[in-house]
């Protein structure tokens, strides 16, 4: 075909400088690669002291690889329109925006194979210190060490619930159903779109933080079903639904939802599901979830009261409450 390049060894080696230029000048001019790097430098650090396995490396190596292209790209996007486009427009403010919002996702989803990857060790590391440090300098060897850190499976134990247990705990599940069922058809009826969007934002932060936690934090239930009890998932649910409803609409609603979520909390303890800690984690991660993306209903629809008098010939001195509220 007339016209085509001719394939070159030389050419080809001659790209690779070229990409490696980009790179020394990504390292060299763009501050947050620096930070990328730096992080990168302290997980790697981390993963020797660690001793990842080699598919938890090829995962950190992807995750790194992945964040600093991303952010190789960012950088490009944002030289090209500014070259193309020295003068502010919305057009290009858009493509910057998104390609950025590229970066912090992979970021995101860096961060969170970090968390899932470290989390239990350094929870390992923080709940065996002490005993690290007595093993050090103990005259163990190394199979007893290796038997006190990681203790030879067992038989599961089983643990038969009574029967007020067992309601208990068949009424826990049944709040955790309807507590947002009831929510999401109340904010339905009034037509709160706003309302919908932040609770939805609630309801996935208080998944995410409290899935993450459940599948790091390795802790047995108290009734041995399995090793996923730390946080109490029903009490985080139970509780981001009352957190949203006291804070969207007031506790008139609040007040009740929060006896729900309360008597949730107790009955997952009861019912040998959790320990207490858990349920306290629980609350705080669906409280603060709900207070972090939850706005007053009405902040929006500038609700204002204020006191209210007048005087006039026919019925003398009048008192009461003023109100407005803006549809």
């Amino acid at each position: 075909m007339e016209g085509k390049e001719e394939f070159s060894w030389r050419k080809r080696g001659r790209s690779f400088v070229y990409a490696g230029r980009g790179i020394r000048t990504l390292v060299q001019m763009e501050h947050n690669a620096w930070i990328h790097l730096t992080v990168a430098a302290l997980v790697i650090a981390a993963g020797f002291l660690f001793q990842l396995s080699a598919g938890e490396w090829c995962v950190v190596a992807l995750c790194i690889g992945g964040v600093l292209a991303a952010e190789s790209f960012n950088s490009a996007i944002e030289a090209l329109a500014d070259k193309v486009s020295p003068e502010r427009d919305p057009l290009i403010g858009k493509a910057k925006d998104m390609a950025a919002g590229g970066v912090l996702l992979a970021a995101i989803g860096a961060a969170t194979c970090g968390l899932i990857i470290f989390l239990p060790k350094l929870i390992r590391l923080i709940k065996y210190g002490v005993l690290g440090a007595v093993i050090a300098f103990a005259p163990y060897t190394r199979a007893q060490a290796q038997e006190i850190y990681y203790p030879t499976p067992v038989t599961p134990l089983t643990y038969t619930q009574t029967k007020a247990q067992k309601a208990i705990d068949t009424s826990t599940d049944v709040i955790l159903v309807a507590m947002p069922v009831a929510t999401l058809a109340g904010v339905l009826i009034a037509q709160d779109w706003e309302g919908l969007k932040q609770a939805g934002y609630t309801a996935a932060a208080t998944a995410g933080a409290t899935l993450i936690l459940k599948f790091a934090v390795d802790e047995d239930r108290p009734d041995h079903s399995n090793r996923q009890s730390f946080p109490s998932a029903h009490t985080a649910a139970t509780f981001a639904n009352a957190a949203f409803l006291q804070r969207r609409y007031g506790w008139k609603l609040g007040a009740p939802a929060y006896a729900l979520a309360a008597y949730t909390a107790f009955g997952r303890v009861f019912a040998k599901k959790h320990h207490y800690w858990d349920v306290l984690a629980g609350a705080a991660i669906g409280a603060a979830s709900a207070y972090i993306f939850t706005t007053p209903w009405a902040r929006k629809h500038e609700l204002t009261v204020a006191p209210y008098a007048e005087e006039t010939r026919e019925t003398g001195l009048t008192t009461g409450v003023a109100a407005s509220f803006v549809f």
